[in-house]
């Protein structure tokens, strides 16, 4: 099976996922389409909170520099949860999920949305990998539900003006359809 943790944006963000919370900081290299063709994403042109942006959504490589985190791999596969940061590498620490929004992981997430980025992520990452537009699809969906309460890529804070994009994600954001609170509370830890 694929790794049951959702790897984050490396600002000032936070590794999602199965590993406890600890106060040991991590040290991250991170590579992206730019730098590594085969990686999946593609250009989107979003808008959140009635800023226009214009970003690259898509699957990086992050990689430890030194050790490695309970749980991961020395190299694993990530998607941004930062939406108003650059992405980079740098030191990260671990944290714990509460079940609202947590401004010590980003006091503009939606109450569960870590959580609901975390199922996408365990249920369509690996499927993804090396696909431009499914790839992007996934990136967008995490977006939408860190970012927004409404599952709507076209009304709300978090939008997409890129069409084949936008369309995909909503095939991925359709399998949260049915999910309960219950189910999401089981990803709880960063």
């Amino acid at each position: 099976t694929y790794s049951s943790k959702l790897k984050v944006s490396l600002v000032a963000a936070v590794l999602m996922g199965s590993m406890a919370a600890q106060a040991v900081s991590f040290n991250l290299s991170v590579k992206t389409k730019s730098s590594s063709p085969s990686l999946g994403g593609s250009n989107v042109s979003v808008s959140y909170n009635g800023a226009n942006k214009s970003l690259v959504a898509g699957e990086f490589r992050a990689t430890f520099n030194g050790p490695t985190a309970p749980g991961y791999s020395s190299s694993f596969l990530a998607y941004c949860t930062d939406l108003l940061s650059a992405l980079r590498s740098g030191y990260f620490t671990p944290r714990t999920f509460p079940e609202g929004p947590n401004p010590e992981t980003n006091p503009n997430w939606v109450a569960l949305g870590g959580q609901k980025a975390a199922f996408l992520y365990n249920g369509f990452a690996q499927a993804v990998t090396g696909d431009d537009l499914q790839a992007a699809a996934l990136q967008v969906a995490i977006w939408e539900v860190l970012y927004d309460n409404s599952i709507d890529l076209m009304g709300g804070l978090f939008q997409v003006a890129t069409v084949d994009v936008k369309d995909a994600a909503d095939v991925i954001l359709a399998s949260l359809a049915g999910v309960d609170d219950e189910t999401l509370k089981t990803y709880t830890e960063t």
